[in-house]
């Protein structure tokens, strides 16, 4: 048999395993590819459900202390809530004063705040847990403005939080011997009241009464 065409062992399965492992020699120990820049302890854990930690729904995570704000990871509140009163703005965690709205009869009012893990939350100088509501707030005056703190290590952002009572409904004319607010009726959220000498067209069913509806 000529030697030119005598079958050489090791060769057939040799180039079966260069097909999937390209540049390993024949007989040469074969290495799986890997990324030479990429090592366990460069990887960033993600956060696939795309949470409040989460760039970009998947990308790379904030810390644990940090959220999301824009583009760019930092301190801040996940959510921010009063026991009462109407906002005039919605929470967002770059916004760093709020006011609210409340009746004039309200005595007192607490705040719930959502921090991040690993951070500290204080509510006027009070330490209060993530999620759950303060201590009751007192209402003074007109108005009672609040503090809310979220901090990790030596870093800290504050909130504001400004809780305005309704004013008192007066009528701007009223003179001695008007004796406004002499007829008043109630019907639900609806006050009506009547001025007296209001009936002056001698006609009946006629007269001026003053409407206050509650919102």
């Amino acid at each position: 048999m000529n030697d030119n065409f005598a079958p050489r062992r090791g060769l057939a399965p040799c180039i079966a395993l260069a097909v999937f492992l390209v540049g390993a020699g024949c007989g040469d120990e074969a290495v799986a590819p890997t990324d030479r820049d990429a090592s366990p302890m460069d990887a960033t854990a993600a956060s696939p459900d795309g949470s409040p930690n989460d760039l970009d729904g998947g990308g790379e995570a904030c810390p644990p202390w940090a959220i999301l704000i824009g583009d760019e990871c930092g301190l801040g509140l996940l959510d921010l809530q009063t026991s009462r009163g109407k906002w005039a703005t919605s929470f967002a965690p770059d916004v760093l004063r709020y006011e609210v709205q409340t009746a004039l009869d309200a005595e007192s009012f607490s705040i719930t705040a959502e921090a991040p893990e690993t951070t500290t939350l204080l509510v006027n100088g009070e330490v209060v847990n993530s999620g759950e509501a303060s201590a009751p707030i007192p209402l003074s005056g007109l108005s009672t403005s609040a503090g809310v703190v979220v901090a990790h290590d030596a870093d800290m952002v504050g909130y504001l939080v400004e809780v305005i009572r309704a004013q008192v409904l007066t009528a701007p004319s009223v003179k001695l011997g008007d004796r406004y607010g002499s007829a008043l009726a109630i019907a639900g959220g609806v006050l009506a009241i009547g001025t007296d000498a209001g009936e002056i067209s001698g006609n009946d069913n006629t007269g001026i009464v003053h409407i206050y509806g509650r919102e």
